[in-house]
């Protein structure tokens, strides 16, 4: 795969742990793997998309995970 050894010798170059080098090309090329065996319309990679259904509702869950501060931080 010429992305996959693209990205190989970025990271390579890249200030990261061994580990974290491992990790993350474990996972790109997982993800091009699972990328290449979908059923998906175009080049997902390249091709610009408009805003998805899946987009917004992620976008209209995130006040959940918001942490408001209380009022008051000290106590009298």
């Amino acid at each position: 795969m010429a992305v996959l050894d693209q990205y190989a010798g970025d990271l390579a170059r890249a200030d990261l742990t061994a580990q974290a080098r491992r990790t993350y090309l474990s996972r790109v090329r997982m993800y091009l793997a699972w990328l290449a065996d979908a059923a998906v319309d175009g080049n997902p990679l390249t091709d610009q998309a408009g805003p998805r259904r899946c987009d917004s509702s992620v976008d209209g869950g995130r006040s959940r995970y918001t942490f408001r501060a209380s009022r008051s931080s000290t106590r009298r």
